[in-house]
């Protein structure tokens, strides 16, 4: 049904870019660049609903390069046992596309030493997929949206170090 939507939206929003490409055109005087200032203005409007996410990819996929790795935030963690200590969000505005960046924390289980983190980050669909209030989950139209360091799954052992599940404690039994 959303794909429906989206078809009626982008056919509509062809319709749209075509009609306003002839009203502005249409009182310039009659040349031989008339036709190719229509192409180029019809090229420039055609795109522009989704303008912040074609300009948002690049900005995130800049961020998922910069972020994309796991730092060591300890020394001689060979042979420790860690566990998932918290994550801590913050919010990144590129442009209309919203991102929300969680910075993964593994401390060390006996000590609760910062041994390693990470970021994750998530975009969130641009301007034109909040107006037309279909954004699938939340999600970017044109891109992923999403990106962690790739090797996240087998990190704890290329660092030699055993995961385990924090225990819960009493007062977390409570709530």
């Amino acid at each position: 049904m959303t794909g429906l939507y989206l078809l009626f939206v982008a056919a509509l929003w062809l319709f749209i870019a075509m009609f306003l490409t002839k009203l502005i055109t249409t009182k310039l005087p009659k040349k031989w660049w008339g036709i190719p200032l229509r192409i180029i203005l019809f090229l420039v409007l055609l795109p522009l609903p989704l303008a912040d996410e074609i300009i948002g990819r690049q900005q995130f996929e800049q961020l998922c390069k910069e972020q994309g790795e796991v730092i060591v935030d300890a020394t001689n963690i060979k042979g420790k046992t860690v566990w998932f200590a918290g994550s801590q969000r913050t919010q990144i505005k590129l442009g209309g596309i919203h991102v929300t960046q969680t910075k993964v924390n593994m401390v060390d289980a006996n000590t609760q030493e910062l041994i390693y983190h990470y970021y994750r980050l998530e975009a969130n669909g641009g301007l034109f997929m909040s107006f037309i209030g279909v954004s699938e989950g939340g999600k970017p139209l044109l891109f992923g949206g999403f990106c962690q360091p790739k090797n996240i799954e087998r990190i704890n052992a290329e660092l030699g170090l055993t995961e385990i599940n924090r225990p819960i404690s009493n007062n977390e039994k409570t709530k």
